[in-house]
């Protein structure tokens, strides 16, 4: 390997580290600031900065003289930075477990980026504007940007426009379970000893006495509600709950996979920048008519990529955030290195021996992430079967409250009263 594609690969290593302080403090902003609007969290701006330090200063460097082939899986050491700072509590205040198993994961995160840098592309040839306009053009580019762009806007409009109805269906459902009735409602709510006649046997019935005139027979003592199966859980509830759960995660699956689609084409289109800049410094090259477009994309997909990476944040723990959003951008630059800058055919030319090292050491990699998302599974599915359960339990009892307050009223008329 050259110098200089070994010091870009230096370099995206250190930028790893503001990387996962930027995440990490746009974390703590939602722990210790969700109170606040956006613009007075100040760990978010924070978070915010060092994001756009390395997006648009460090990884501009790197982009020029290292393959995004090359770089893509040295950027998973954020991952290995997102644990230990997690596990140690560092900017976010909130330690997160760190077992054997998690520490091994991490080993294997690394044994895969020393093996595909090992065997990774190692040009420092910049491909030129021509060869990157025509690789856009073919048919497996085409297929990778709509399929991407359609992802985002998915994400987009859960976001905004889906967000704060299901919110205010939530607010509602827990307001409905944790408001306890009063007593004025349940007396309310309660059927007169009429209606409840009418509604179960079809007229009204005078309580049948004996000859004595004392209690009430073995027929009107019997628990009116007694004679009906007992008040059973709604069975939707399960269902609902089930549909809840499975939206959520979801939910949490596709942000960090509209954000790593987000900084994959950010990266793609910050290197064609960097490609020009290079060759406007060595060769003289003229202003490109395409030039604006592409730094437009990539400034707005990079806001896009700190919008969705906020709220992803705000909805799972950061371990499982983090692992799952580095082990997608991964596979996408590498993808998108080989659709748009030829860079499977610059590890081809060095021999299936080169080939399969490559492959190996990004599936280890990627392995390495997925076991590690696999230990740290994310803590929501937990808390909306719990919110379910609760509910469930709720409505059972208010259901076997209401019950026996109409037997509690059918017994108060029946009695004897001089």
């Amino acid at each position: 390997m050259s110098l200089l594609p070994l010091f870009g690969v230096l370099l995206c290593a250190f930028g790893t580290v503001v990387n996962t302080a930027g995440m990490l403090c746009m974390k703590r902003a939602s722990l210790r600031e969700s109170d606040l609007p956006v613009y007075k969290r100040k760990f978010f701006w924070t978070g915010l900065v060092l994001l756009l330090v390395n997006s648009g200063g460090i990884s501009l460097v790197v982009y020029a003289i290292t393959p995004l082939g090359l770089t893509a899986p040295v950027n998973a050491l954020t991952v290995v930075w997102g644990n230990l700072f997690s596990w140690r509590g560092w900017i976010t205040g909130q330690r997160e477990e760190l077992n054997r198993r998690m520490v091994w994961a991490n080993a294997v995160i690394v044994a895969g980026i020393v093996l595909t840098t090992t065997f990774g592309p190692k040009s420092g040839e910049l491909p030129t504007l021509q060869a990157v306009a025509e690789h856009v053009r073919t048919s497996g580019a085409i297929v990778f940007l709509v399929c991407a762009f359609l992802t985002i806007a998915k994400s987009m409009v859960k976001l905004f426009v889906l967000k704060p109805a299901n919110l205010k269906d939530d607010r509602t459902a827990v307001t409905a379970v944790q408001r306890a009735p009063s007593s004025v409602e349940l007396l309310q709510r309660g059927v007169p000893r009429s209606d409840e006649e009418e509604r179960r046997s079809g007229a009204d019935e005078a309580p049948a006495y004996d000859t004595n005139d004392q209690a009430p027979s073995s027929a009107s003592n019997e628990d009116p509600v007694a004679s009906e199966d007992p008040p059973s859980p709604p069975p939707a509830a399960d269902s609902k709950a089930d549909r809840r759960c499975s939206s959520h995660e979801f939910t949490i699956f596709l942000f960090p996979l509209s954000s790593a689609l987000c900084a994959s084409l950010a990266v793609v289109a910050f290197k064609c920048v960097s490609i020009y800049l290079a060759q406007l410094v060595s060769e003289g090259q003229g202003p490109n008519k395409w030039l604006a477009l592409v730094l437009t994309l990539a400034i707005a997909l990079s806001i896009l990529n700190v919008v969705i990476l906020n709220a992803g944040m705000e909805q799972s723990q950061a371990s499982y955030f983090v692992s799952t959003y580095m082990t997608l951008t991964v596979i996408f630059t590498i993808v998108g290195g080989g659709l748009f800058y030829g860079e499977f055919a610059q590890v081809k030319a060095e021999g299936p021996g080169v080939v399969a090292g490559f492959i190996i050491g990004v599936a280890v990699s990627v392995a390495g992430i997925s076991w590690l998302s696999y230990l740290q599974p994310p803590e929501k599915r937990k808390e909306a079967e719990e919110q379910a359960d609760d509910m469930i339990d709720s409505e059972v009892l208010h259901s076997e409250f209401l019950a026996d307050l109409s037997s509690s009223e059918s017994d108060f008329w029946s009695n004897d009263i001089p």
